[in-house]
């Protein structure tokens, strides 16, 4: 008796076979989302004017700024500012962290001395209850802080700048009106920033003060302690030499 033809049975897939590649395509296309789009960040920091590095490499020079980061690797970011504390950020693969950290405002703290501010704002406070009318008299300045001469300067310089007062004290709205040389600006800008002022009183209310103007200079010396003059003192004197060393 002839039988029929062997029916050969498919072996069933199992369950667990099904789960194991879903989780991989899952997976892949997770991965891929992330490499073909990257994530767009914003890097929007108060005071303005910082540096962004990711990895030890610059990626922003002056705040704020938007860049496209590739979210598949870890990142180390850091972003300092001249008299401020470095703020460093660990974000973790597959976009952890991202949007928590990175989106929005980041404070930056300052490096400032408070109870050198605090000293200041007593001795103006005292010294303006001491005048005839303390209830209209222009604001005053409590703490300044010099300069600090860019790493790249050859020779002294200034800058004139004009800026408002805020009815707190804050200087805000600062505007170059004129540097020596390029170099200075950022500089002058920044120590300008941390000043602290009594506030103009105003019929005995605090208001702001506009349109102050003010000129920081930069003084850098040779190895024998002598002032090297600024630029325009060279354009002055064109067969002046000052051959010294600088740091």
């Amino acid at each position: 008796m002839s039988s029929g033809p062997a029916v050969e049975r498919v072996k069933p897939v199992s369950i667990i076979s099904i789960i194991l590649l879903l989780t991989v395509i899952a997976l892949l296309a997770f991965i891929s989302y992330y490499l073909v789009f990257p994530k767009t960040v914003s890097f929007n920091i108060r005071p303005a004017a910082a540096s962004v590095y990711s990895n030890g490499k610059s990626i922003c020079a002056s705040t704020p700024c938007y860049i496209s980061m590739n979210r598949i690797l870890p990142r180390h970011i850091v972003i300092h500012r001249a008299k401020h504390f470095p703020h460093n950020i660990n974000l973790s693969a597959f976009g952890v962290g991202w949007d928590e950290h990175l989106d929005g405002v980041i404070e930056l703290k300052s490096m400032v001395l408070e109870k050198d501010k605090e000293a200041g704002l007593k001795a103006c406070r005292e010294k303006r209850a001491s005048l005839p009318d303390p209830n209209n008299v222009d604001a005053e300045p409590c703490y300044r802080v010099p300069p600090i001469m860019p790493w790249q300067a050859k020779r002294s310089g200034h800058c004139h700048l004009i800026f408002d007062i805020h009815d707190t004290g804050a200087t805000k709205n600062i505007r170059l009106n004129g540097c020596t040389e390029r170099g200075f600006e950022s500089a002058a800008v920044e120590a300008v920033e941390v000043w602290t002022y009594l506030p103009k009183i105003k019929n005995g209310e605090a208001v702001e003060r506009l349109g102050v103007q003010n000129k920081i200079s930069f003084r850098l010396t040779d190895e024998a302690g002598r002032i090297i003059p600024e630029l325009s003192y060279y354009k002055d004197n064109p067969h002046h030499k000052h051959n010294v060393s600088v740091y």
